[in-house]
């Protein structure tokens, strides 16, 4: 009636006003009218989709929208929604090998040498994808460091991963990205305060987030 021709922009931007409005049977009958127009969806329509999806209580319908946006060329930002996405439909299942398989999603996409860097990646997963060289942004690896901690993480390794972390810093590499934001800091302070033999180890984490971990004095060793 406004004289608009729908094409995928006003459909995406629907989809997202009705996911803010915490209404995602709308977005998804829209998304429905869109595949009908057989209209493509682009990096935008995927990442607003599994963003808006990572609640939602159906799982057929996101292992559907995932393996739609799977078969779809993504972005790293899109990828990187798509990661967390997964994630969440695979702790509410109750998934084993939930890390092994986030980890092995990210290498479907991302360069592999951050995970390599932090001593987070599994010796069973290998590129699957030879073109999997996207550099992931910092919120990818994040994820894969948040997850690798919370179901991986122990008294010694929570250690040593800060401490490779913190090098990174220092020599200013691609892992250096990760300070940016606090929640790099907290999956470490979150992990090390389960234990009473890393609670004194916080206090690194805690001077390492304030000052940006730009020394390189010896870390405290929970051996000691």
């Amino acid at each position: 009636s406004l004289g608009l021709e729908p094409n995928l922009r006003i459909y995406t931007v629907l989809m997202r006003n009705a996911f803010e409005a915490g209404d995602p049977e709308t977005a998804l009958k829209i998304f429905d009218v869109l595949e009908q127009a057989n209209i493509q969806p682009d990096n935008y329509t995927y990442a607003i989709l599994l963003q808006g999806l990572r609640d939602y209580d159906d799982p057929a319908v996101i292992e559907r929208i995932i393996s739609k946006s799977m078969a779809s060329e993504l972005n790293d930002w899109a990828a990187t929604e798509l990661l967390l996405c997964l994630y969440f439909l695979l702790e509410r299942n109750k998934a084993t090998n939930i890390y092994s398989t986030i980890c092995g999603l990210y290498l479907d996409y991302f360069n592999p040498s951050p995970l390599r860097e932090l001593g987070i990646l599994p010796a069973s997963v290998v590129t699957k994808n030879p073109k999997s060289t996207l550099k992931p942004p910092r919120a990818a690896v994040g994820i894969i460091l948040s997850i690798f901690l919370k179901h991986h993480g122990t008294q010694q390794n929570v250690v040593d991963i800060f401490d490779r972390f913190r090098t990174g810093i220092v020599k200013r590499n691609e892992l250096a990205e990760l300070a940016i934001e606090d929640y790099t800091y907290n999956s470490f302070l979150h992990t090390a305060s389960q234990w009473r033999g890393t609670l004194r180890f916080c206090a690194d984490i805690i001077r390492g987030m304030t000052r940006g971990v730009k020394s390189r004095d010896p870390i405290w060793d929970p051996q000691k």
